[in-house]
């Protein structure tokens, strides 16, 4: 598979908050990849009184990639969320992985 694009990855660390609860923070560094970024869907959503554009992403990358949910990746400018991970396989094992992202543009 050809990757034409670049993108950057921010991983994702989790600490406990003082009420008990999961604070994620991402990494300030980020490391490029190769990639082919393809999107998937977008729509116009409401959200707390105010339209955004929310669009999906499907995001082809090398099997060696250390992305996992939410992470961040950022293309030509845009912070997406990393909502899932899926190995596609060939019969001579893991061929690449199909991330799934989305982001929120409020307008």
């Amino acid at each position: 598979m050809i990757f034409p694009h670049r993108v950057t990855l921010k991983r994702h660390t989790e600490t406990e908050s003082t009420l008990g609860g999961v604070n994620r923070t991402h990494a300030a560094d980020s490391v490029a990849y190769r990639c082919f970024f393809q999107p998937q869907r977008e729509s116009l959503d409401i959200v707390n009184n105010s339209g955004g554009r929310n669009m999906v992403v499907n995001i082809y990358a090398e099997p060696d990639m250390p992305v996992s949910a939410t992470d961040q990746i950022v293309f030509d400018s845009k912070t997406y969320e990393v909502t899932g991970v899926i190995e596609q396989f060939s019969p001579r094992g893991v061929n690449h992985l199909k991330i799934t992202a989305r982001v929120m543009d409020f307008v």
